[in-house]
């Protein structure tokens, strides 16, 4: 019998081809794995339970758009209401609302659009609604014809001037405010659709069907512009601030992986050895967020989840989430009924992880022993150990609470080269501390 150490520090999910196979370091207990739900790592790389959500407010109307500025704003079907608390005060109704509206949130305003063409802002410390119009010029005398903001499907303040993307252009207002702009100069035109776009200190990017340009400097008079071709996945860019350790930085997904663009413009592929798959786990994107140094991308069947504290891309439910905002750094979201936060006490969901088949260092047949968990478990589990011929082997264990090295057995049926073993958390709390093996070499294959 030899006894290995199957997992103590989760590297992540690992989708890729036998060149970069998913791992487990035997010794040191370091490995990748090849399914979750549910699931994310802790700083220091254990794997525990991803909260729930706690719903804030249930309107009587689908929910379209959520905004988070000086207020937090609901736009439901026909109505954009206030959310203060768990009340909701209708600031408007109208057939217009019927259509999902684009908004941005300024210093000043918060100000949005809708795809009638119609342009509204709402002041911060009111709840007036008002039209957006051209603003009052007060710099020498000129002959630029100024207008007001234009439309837009993504917008954005970066230094002194907002941004405006829409189809192939990205337009700036002046430095007199954000009401005047000269739409017949001031834009930067790109060859293609854009899809998103963002800022951060240092750089601004826009998303396309075939790749992103970065735009680095501080504004239009020096930006360096250059394209990165990838195969990028709308809906997927998040702009912002990471943490106070790594700053800020842009994040998307493409088909072969996570990437960055860092403020002075440089643009990394975070797991380019480890997800190549990421277009197979949905057909669709709808919103993204940052929760504790975690990017959050949500699609049609799952939520991709990658911390940037342990470098580990993890699976948990999308629980049909279509929108996200962030009010004063706390992420809320919303899916079609509900507005919703995060509830680090609901833990009724499944949850699981499994490790990759692995002939764990002795490439011969051999059968588990007994498996030994430590950690703590408030859920009844289900521990499967299966081989590469589909042969598997499932044992039950109660809510174990804190537990250092509880032995599970009834495992050994299950024979083979390399052998895989996967922990499921039926409903409850879940945190792997470690997980050990004791194998015996056994005739068979």
């Amino acid at each position: 019998m030899k006894e290995v150490v199957l997992l103590r520090v989760c590297r992540g999910m690992n989708d890729s081809g036998s060149f970069n196979a998913p791992e487990i370091n035997v010794e040191t207990g370091e490995a990748e794995i090849i399914d979750c739900k549910n699931v994310t790592t802790t700083p220091d790389g254990r794997v525990e339970t991803t909260p729930g959500y706690a719903t804030i407010v249930t309107p009587a109307d689908p929910i379209l758009a959520i905004s988070a500025g000086d207020k937090f704003l609901v736009q439901t079907e026909g109505t954009l209401s206030k959310l203060l608390g768990t009340t909701l005060t209708t600031l408007d109704s109208s057939t217009a609302l019927e259509n999902t509206a684009a908004f941005v949130n300024t210093l000043i305003d918060t100000r949005f659009n809708l795809p009638d063409g119609s342009k509204y802002k709402i002041k911060n410390g009111v709840d007036t609604i008002t039209e957006l119009g051209v603003g009052q010029y007060s710099g020498p005398p000129t002959s630029i014809t100024y207008y007001g903001m234009p439309v837009f499907t993504s917008a954005f303040v970066h230094n002194s001037k907002l941004y405006a993307a829409y189809g192939s252009f990205l337009q700036y207002s002046s430095g007199y405010g954000y009401d005047l702009w000269n739409l017949a100069d001031d834009f930067i035109p790109c060859y293609k659709t854009i899809w998103q776009a963002g800022a951060i200190p240092g750089c601004v990017v826009t998303t396309h069907s075939d790749g992103i340009i970065v735009y680095s400097g501080s504004g239009p008079a020096n930006f360096a512009k250059r394209f990165y071709p990838c195969p990028v996945i709308n809906r997927t860019l998040w702009s912002g601030l990471v943490s106070r350790v790594i700053g800020h930085l842009h994040v998307f997904l493409a088909e072969n992986g996570l990437y960055i663009v860092t403020p002075d413009g440089q643009v990394k592929n975070l797991t380019e050895e480890s997800m190549d798959n990421i277009k197979a786990l949905n057909t669709s994107y709808t919103a993204t967020t940052m929760a504790d140094g975690k990017y959050i991308a949500y699609g049609n069947n799952t939520a991709i989840d990658y911390s940037f504290k342990t470098k580990a891309f993890m699976k948990r439910d999308a629980n049909g989430i279509i929108a996200t905002t962030l009010k004063d750094g706390i992420p809320f979201f919303a899916s079609a009924s509900k507005v919703l936060s995060l509830d680090e006490t609901n833990f009724s969901h499944e949850s699981s992880i499994t490790l990759p088949f692995s002939d764990l260092s002795a490439p011969q047949a051999k059968r588990f022993h007994c498996l030994y968990l430590t950690g703590e478990f408030k859920g009844a589990l289900t521990i499967t150990v299966s081989n590469q011929r589909g042969d598997s082997v499932s044992v039950d264990a109660p809510k174990l609470g804190l537990v250092h090295q509880y032995r599970v057995n009834g495992i050994s049926p299950c024979i083979g080269t390399n052998l895989s073993v996967k922990i499921k958390c039926k409903s409850g709390y879940m945190r792997i501390e470690e997980l050990r093996g004791v194998y015996i070499p056994t005739a068979g294959r």
